[in-house]
């Protein structure tokens, strides 16, 4: 499931007037050619934003101005996202197998360290 995602920038100085370019790349490290583009500045403040879809973890927004300033910034963190979620509970899972396993066989020691009762 895409998740919508906003880079804001804010050129060195505040610098107004600027091409800000937003190049985004998909977590295979490949360009998103439809995604990439020109930010747009709110007012005349010298911040720039673009909005672009991430479906997955480890997308990344490369900026750059007409100024020389660059950026570089990740998006799709994992615990914010479905892939995220299904990953920790998966985690959680494997935890929980591991645990049982480990108390079955402290029981089984403690078991074998408990003298029988004395008859008689």
């Amino acid at each position: 499931m895409a998740k919508t995602f906003e880079v804001i920038y804010q050129a060195a100085g505040a610098a107004t007037g600027l091409m800000v370019q937003v190049d985004v790349f998909k977590p295979d490290k490949s360009q998103d050619l439809t995604q990439s583009g020109v930010a747009t500045e709110i007012g005349t403040t010298g911040r720039y934003y673009k909005s672009f879809d991430a479906d997955a973890p480890g997308w990344v927004a490369e900026i750059s101005d007409t100024n020389g300033g660059k950026a570089v910034q990740k998006f799709g963190k994992p615990e914010f996202d479905g892939h995220g979620v299904a990953d920790a509970v998966a985690d959680v899972q494997t935890g929980i197998a591991a645990l049982a396993t480990t108390l079955a066989a402290i029981e089984t020691k403690v078991n074998s360290l408990v003298a029988p009762p004395m008859i008689g």
